[in-house]
Formats: structure tokens, C-alpha cells, sequence
């Protein structure tokens, strides 16, 4: 979100008959902040009739979405002053948008659109897990980028535990899964660079399988809730999580 544009260029030039001496040039109005003067020769000197100089501007945006400022050219020759040219720009907004379910269809798993950075019960789900049993529970996350620009999600999981054991797997199909249990539990495993509104597919979503190996370790009737946290490479404040419950039986 707060990458910098290439420098763009201004080109101001003197269609008068006498040489235009440039006084000042400043960014005005609007997100001044977010747009940034690089080069200026315009006011180091006067511009002699039908001669041009090139003002670099570069575009710094702070915050997502439309940009704006005013660019101020004040003039010390009898010309109506300032000269006021409008900059604008699109910053490029990063927010993961994550959901869960107990199968890969997307209409049927609960947590998108809504946006949180904590478990709740709005984006999560509980199913049961038989105690001792070598297949467990499997449930199904996708994550779609709700931002305006293209971005990677860096997915965390926080682990087994209380005689729990949680996978994660990329890829909705056994046979075609990859197993990424242990990036995901150190915070290093991230999603492919996703296109702004792209949703991922059944190749592409994290199945999370919760087992109990050993039944003695787990009294019936247990719940253990895990949570899953999608988070933007590119600007780490807009993250996303959902929640997976199992009740031991």
C-alpha cells in the first residue's frame, strides 16, 4: 500500500513572448503528503520563450483508495499566478478476507465480509472429533483479496496442543495436498500473489485436519478452538482470522 510510484513528469512551458521566471512550486491542498516534488530546475532560473523544463513527481501513497493534492506554480512575470494543476493517484488498499468450512463450497463457509482480528463466532465453526481415531476432522479456509491491489497473505496457524494435533495441507484434495504444517505454525507459509478480488480455489485453500491420537490424553466432552490468521505482506496492519472448534468424543 505504501510503495512509491515511478517518478512521473510535469512539463511547464513558456508560450510568452518575454522569458517566465518560475518563483515557487508547491504542493498544495488534499493529501499533500502522499505525492513528492523529486526534481525541480524550474525555479533555479527563467525559462526563455518557447523553451520547457520538467518538474518529477512521484506518487507515495499513505492510505488506500483515490489520492489527491493540488500542485501550486506561482510565477514573478505579469501572469496570472498561481498556475494550479491537480495530482491524483489510486493507493493501492490491502485487507485479506478470510472464511471457513466444514466443504470447499465457498457459499457455504461463514467469515467473509466480515473483518476481524480476533476469533469469533462470526468466522468460526465446530465440528466433532472421535478420540483415538487415525482419520480426524477436516475443515476448509479460503481467503479472498478484498484490497485494490495485487498482494501475498501470510498465513499463521497456532498449533497443536492439549493432546490436539492440527495439520494444515494446501490443497482441498488429499491426493493433490501439500503438507505445510510447519510453515504455517512458524508464520513463514504465504499464499500466492493474489490479484485484487481473487478468491482461491480448491488447489490453492488451506485444509486444516484435527486428530486426538492418543484418547487417554483427552477427556469427552473437550473443546479446543485453533485460529488461523491471514495477514498482508505488503502492509502487516490488515490481517484477518477465523476459528476452527472441535469437541472431543
Amino acid at each position: 500500500m505504501t510503495s512509491t510510484s515511478t517518478v512521473q513528469s510535469l512539463t511547464i512551458t513558456n508560450c510568452g513572448t518575454a522569458p517566465l521566471a518560475i518563483s515557487n512550486i508547491t504542493l498544495t491542498a488534499g493529501n499533500t503528503g502522499d505525492f513528492i516534488i523529486v526534481s525541480d530546475p524550474c525555479t533555479r532560473g527563467s525559462i526563455s520563450t518557447g523553451s520547457a523544463c520538467v518538474v518529477g513527481l512521484e506518487f507515495a501513497p499513505s492510505d488506500g483508495g483515490a489520492r489527491s493534492a493540488t500542485l501550486s506554480i506561482t510565477s514573478s512575470n505579469n501572469v496570472p499566478t498561481p498556475q494550479l494543476v491537480t495530482l491524483s493517484g489510486t493507493g493501492a488498499l490491502s485487507q485479506p478476507d478470510a472464511a471457513i468450512g466444514k466443504t470447499t463450497k465457498l457459499k457455504k463457509m461463514v467469515g467473509f465480509n466480515v473483518i476481524t482480528n480476533v476469533a469469533s463466532a462470526a468466522e468460526g465453526i465446530i465440528q466433532n472429533v472421535h478420540r483415538g481415531a487415525k482419520k480426524g476432522v477436516s475443515f476448509y479456509v479460503a481467503v479472498k483479496n478484498k484490497g485494490t491491489g495485487s498482494d501475498q497473505f501470510i498465513v499463521q496457524g497456532d498449533g497443536s496442543g492439549g493432546g490436539f494435533t492440527v495439520s494444515y495441507f494446501l490443497g482441498a484434495k488429499p491426493s493433490e495436498s501439500v503438507d505445510v504444517t510447519a510453515a504455517v505454525e512458524a508464520g513463514t507459509f504465504m499464499t500466492d500473489t493474489m490479484a485484487a478480488g481473487a478468491v482461491t480455489g480448491d488447489a490453492t485453500m488451506i485444509r486444516v485436519v484435527v486428530t486426538v491420537p492418543d484418547k487417554t490424553l483427552v477427556l469427552k466432552n473437550t473443546t479446543q478452538t485453533f485460529t488461523l490468521t491471514f495477514t498482508s505482506a505488503s502492509d502487516p496492519t490488515k490481517q484477518d482470522t477465523v476459528s476452527a472448534a472441535v469437541v472431543a468424543k
